[in-house]
């Protein structure tokens, strides 16, 4: 008997992701001359800190038990800000403001104004299941949290946006969690799901309003098991240039604020230096566009995710010309630039996917795969000649996708190429067959 969430039938939704939304404006590469030399260094690599006597790898670490130790370490004043929603005017805010300090007037604490807003959610907003919200949005967002608190209508999401803002208004630091809900203490699955927590009277609070849930952080025995989560809004920490959040279970590299030619990804966080606690980062993910002074980027052996499924590099990393990974990594690899996902069987490396390929690439050598799978190589602009050496027996089709430069491609006498591998090339392109083991390192 789940309680309060049977009543709401576990409504759920699915989450969202910064690396989802709209961009503002067409992308655009150029070739500019890069202003220092960008040969390969691996000085460059990021190494642990010797201080760092206490590093915690939260991507080994239960979603929700890892999101429980980043709130705990990051500073309240971050979940006072409202910068995860620009559309909300001083004016909307201060309607906001006003019906939650009606709410919570005479509260003795902050845990009974918290109480007192998330009763309001519960009794007030309609849950959205027939896609209602869309209409009375007029083309706009209707979780965005002014059209939550006007229309009464919204899902999962909207719940979390309303709360966040509410709470803020009182002074309330609070932030957005989003992940997946089970039922039956985490024996069935329901979907993605957006909640909220909260900081009150010194303790953080797990909201779930859509459900009508209301948990104290600690312990987690009560909800760990329905909600979990895989990451955190707004970003938790900021240092050297760097902003990192909680995303996917892992401590991630969100935006790059640094304007070195040449980038560092770092090793760790260190979040309590008295007692050289650090967080390892796992993930290099960005939410936003990189400066257009970054050509290379180095990860350490530390980086393990490019993201999952979406990799933002691709999509924010327009300038980049080069990604290498530490030879000491035993998730990633790269090679001319590329990063592939890779495991060992007996000892020998065996490359599982490439999942990266820099948008500024002319040139492009690609490690030898049994098969280059339906879109192995995508929307590669500058893209005029591949290597594809031997080892690789198969080219399925579509596995070059909107590359409209192409011009040649240079691959072993036994891979058998399928209809259509390369998709969207220009008819004048050349397969020219032969061994190109030797080759040098190719350049742009």
């Amino acid at each position: 008997m789940l309680g309060a969430v049977a009543l709401y039938a576990l409504a759920s939704c699915t989450a969202e992701s910064p690396i989802d939304t709209q961009l503002s404006q067409t992308l655009t590469a150029q070739n500019v001359a890069s202003p220092t030399s960008l040969d390969y260094d691996p000085a460059h690599f990021a190494t642990p800190d010797k201080k760092s006597e206490n590093l915690t790898n939260l991507g080994t670490v239960n979603g929700t038990a890892a999101a429980n130790k980043i709130l705990l370490a990051m500073d309240p004043k971050v979940a006072l800000t409202l910068s995860d929603y620009p559309e909300l005017t001083k004016e909307q805010f201060e309607e906001i403001k006003a019906k939650a300090t009606e709410i919570t007037q005479g509260a003795k604490n902050q845990t009974e104004a918290l109480r007192r807003i998330h009763d309001y959610l519960v009794k007030s907003i309609t849950y959205d299941r027939e896609g209602k919200g869309a209409e009375l949005a007029e083309g706009k967002d209707s979780n965005s949290p002014y059209l939550v608190f006007r229309n009464k209508l919204c899902v999962c999401q909207g719940y979390a946006n309303l709360l966040r803002v509410m709470a803020i208004s009182q002074g309330i630091p609070s932030v957005s969690l989003n992940g997946n809900l089970f039922g039956g203490k985490g024996t069935y699955y329901y979907g993605g799901h957006a909640w909220a927590a909260a900081l009150v009277d010194g303790k953080w609070i797990i909201e779930d309003p859509t459900n009508g849930n209301f948990y104290p952080m600690n312990p987690a025995d009560a909800y760990a098991a329905d909600l979990q989560t895989t990451w955190i809004s707004p970003a938790a920490f900021e240092k050297d240039g760097f902003v990192l959040d909680f995303h996917e279970v892992h401590l991630n590299v969100a935006e790059v604020k640094s304007q070195d030619p040449i980038l560092t990804v770092p090793y760790s966080y260190e979040y309590d230096a008295k007692r050289h606690k650090s967080f390892r980062i796992t993930s290099f993910n960005p939410h936003k566009m990189l400066p257009d002074e970054v050509k290379q980027i180095y990860l350490g052996d530390n980086i393990v995710s490019l993201g999952q499924g979406l990799v933002g590099l691709s999509r924010f990393g327009n300038q980049v010309e080069a990604v290498h990974v530490s030879p000491n990594n035993k998730k990633l690899c790269s090679e001319d630039g590329a990063v592939y996902r890779y495991h060992l069987n007996n000892k020998e490396r065996v490359i599982d996917e490439l999942i990266y390929v820099p948008n500024q690439k002319k040139s492009l050598k690609l490690l030898p795969m049994p098969r280059l799978e339906k879109n192995t190589v995508i929307g590669c602009d500058e893209l005029e000649e591949v290597y594809i050496l031997p080892g690789t027996k198969v080219i399925e089709s579509y596995a070059f996708e909107r590359c409209p430069k192409l011009r040649k491609v240079y691959l072993p006498e036994d891979c058998e190429v399928q209809e259509g591998a390369f998709a969207d090339r220009s008819k004048d392109v050349e397969l020219v067959r032969g061994d190109f083991t030797g080759i040098r390192r190719v350049r742009r």
